[in-house]
């Protein structure tokens, strides 16, 4: 065991020639330099602590909220059990005439019967407005709160303006008590939506979503275990700026506020273009790759680190694409197409009924990424009008 930690922690892998463990261990009263033990458990207590508020403000604060708007908490709803229809579902969640037709003569159901079982099975355990609006209120309370904390630390910095300052004199740059909180705040957010995603109604991009947060979380705590936490600050907050327009879009479409939604996702769309597509990868990205050996002796693990964020920006430009598609066919055509990553088709189960369940809003909770929040999902119902 021991020689595999003396392998996995190895100074040539983890940290420039000449630079050893002890030189990132402050003896100067008042200076701090990051330390992996200061940021792993601490942040997932704090990841648990942020999961217990996320509960309370959902019941306390977002759901009374939501009600005041008309927005009615769903009414859990399952499809009988029925052992044949079941093993068809298992093929294929929206079976085709042919096989409905079969299915007729093997059930004591008619046509109408089957189709109205398999809707009702998609929607068992998917989440309905209401939890889907907690859900949007809880990132917009985070997100437009950190993005201010992250601002006002960050303000006076140098290395807030010029990316070079990010590694000028690095290892020894010391690490502000407002910056190891900003630090916690972002991991603390990310391994709560971790915990979630072990316990939510599993979507479509459950895999992508995981391993988003998990690349986020890794990012994070290696950049502040081998003080990078500037450039590692910096990449954070150029994602939380857009993030907060996208929630509050998706609570105004809640809320049946077309127009003040639509206003909201032009503005969300803008500022995602700006730093996902710009301040990101001709920024952040840069800096990383090719400014910081102008400073910084090249090792192992930051080559690591650039993997990992050009990795993200795969994932920027997937869901930039998606997301102009929906916006470009709203603007041209006046309707949107089904997203092929839908995973229900009916929200309002308690507001319609049986007979004109297919024609209530779309599902359009989990449109967006954050190396923050981020799920990027059924989008079409967020400019939608409802007929």
């Amino acid at each position: 065991m021991e020689s595999f930690s003396e392998w996995f922690w190895d100074e040539k892998f983890w940290l420039t020639p000449g630079i050893k463990w002890e030189d990132l261990r402050s003896k100067t009263p008042g200076v701090y330099y990051g330390q992996f033990s200061d940021i792993g458990l601490p942040s997932i207590l704090m990841g648990l602590l942020m999961t217990v508020i996320r509960f309370a403000c959902f019941r306390l604060i977002f759901i009374p909220f939501g009600k005041q708007f008309g927005i009615r908490v769903k009414r859990p709803r399952n499809a009988v059990p029925n052992p044949i229809l079941e093993v068809e579902y298992k093929k294929s969640k929206f079976p085709k005439e042919p096989v409905i037709e079969s299915l007729v003569k093997k059930t004591s159901l008619t046509e109408r019967e089957i189709q109205r079982w398999f809707r009702v099975r998609r929607q068992q355990g998917s989440p309905g407005n209401m939890q889907k609006f907690c859900e949007c209120c809880w990132n917009f309370l985070f997100y437009g709160s950190i993005f201010i904390y992250g601002v006002i630390v960050l303000w006076d910095e140098p290395w807030f303006w010029e990316t070079k300052y990010c590694f000028i004199d690095w290892p020894y740059q010391h690490i502000s008590d407002g910056l190891y909180w900003y630090y916690m705040l972002e991991m603390g957010y990310y391994w709560g939506l971790l915990f979630s995603l072990m316990f939510d109604y599993r979507r479509k991009d459950w895999m992508e979503m995981t391993l988003h947060h998990v690349i986020t979380l890794l990012l994070m705590g290696f950049s502040w275990g081998i003080n990078f936490s500037r450039i590692g600050c910096m990449i954070v907050i150029t994602h939380d700026v857009a993030d907060n327009w996208m929630a509050s879009a998706k609570m105004a479409k809640y809320c049946k506020k077309q127009k003040l939604c639509e206003v909201l996702f032009g503005v969300f769309v803008i500022l995602w273009l700006f730093t996902r597509c710009y301040v990101f990868p001709f920024k952040m990205l840069y800096a990383g790759m090719v400014e910081i050996h102008e400073y910084v002796d090249r090792f192992p693990v930051h080559d690591i680190f650039v993997g990992l964020l050009l990795f993200l920006q795969v994932l920027h430009l997937l869901w930039t694409y998606s997301i102009l598609s929906i916006a470009f066919q709203k603007f041209t055509e006046g309707e949107l197409k089904k997203d092929v990553r839908s995973d229900t088709e009916d929200d309002d189960d308690e507001t319609n009924s049986d007979d004109n369940a297919n024609e209530s809003m779309k599902d359009f909770n989990t449109i967006l990424p954050h190396v923050g929040n981020g799920d990027m999902g059924n989008s079409e119902g967020l400019l939608q009008r409802k007929s």
